[in-house]
């Protein structure tokens, strides 16, 4: 019984899900080189989660890209002091 390419999208799925679309926290700030980037970003709301509940909080992809876009354009969000 032949599965008709099924073996070709196994491959594609599983490609697809090597490329991340949300992040976690912690991995936002591992991506953007610092936790207290990441925490400023927030504050200056140029990063809300996409997703919010109990225990799981994920950052979209793309707005982490634009946000990083504003880095490299010479904007900075508002300081915050160190804890």
């Amino acid at each position: 019984m032949k599965s008709g390419g099924s073996k070709q999208n196994q491959e594609k799925l599983t490609f697809l899900a090597d490329v991340k679309l949300g992040y976690r926290p912690d991995e936002v700030a591992f991506l953007l080189g610092s936790p207290q980037l990441f925490a400023e970003m927030v504050a200056a709301k140029w990063l809300k989660p996409v997703v919010n509940r109990h225990k799981l909080q994920l950052f979209d992809r793309g707005d982490i890209s634009r946000a990083w876009v504003r880095i490299l354009n010479g904007e900075e969000p508002p300081r915050r002091e160190r804890k």
